[in-house]
């Protein structure tokens, strides 16, 4: 029991330093994450604007926005991506989809958001 306690502990720190590297690294995603990072805003507008049926492919092993880049690095806006949904034709078969959603880290306000 002693040597699986040890080896989670040493996982764990090397997250940690391996998280450190990315914000010290001005890292859109590591901001996002530290001030506002909408996730579940940016979801549900995405899901109110779609003219489709769609289904999203929500996987515990993998985020539902997968890229985060900066949109205007000086006002904090940051563009997030994700390939986790399909829409749904008449015919019931499932067409990959790719979402963004564009908001403000610093007050967590969703500028735009939509399929592509």
């Amino acid at each position: 029991m002693l040597g699986v306690s040890a080896f989670s502990a040493i996982g764990a720190e090397q997250t940690v330093n391996k998280q450190n590297v990315r914000c010290s690294n001005n890292s859109p995603e590591c901001y996002a994450k530290a001030h506002y990072n909408p996730v579940r805003k940016c979801k549900q507008a995405i899901d109110e604007k779609a003219e489709f049926r769609h289904i999203w492919l929500e996987n515990a092993s993998q985020q539902i926005f997968e890229k985060y880049l900066w949109h205007d690095q000086t006002k904090r806006t940051i563009q997030i991506f994700g390939q986790q949904a399909k829409a749904i034709n008449s015919l019931g078969i499932l067409t990959p989809l790719q979402y963004f959603c564009i908001f403000n880290a610093n007050t967590g306000e969703i500028i735009a958001a939509a399929f592509e």
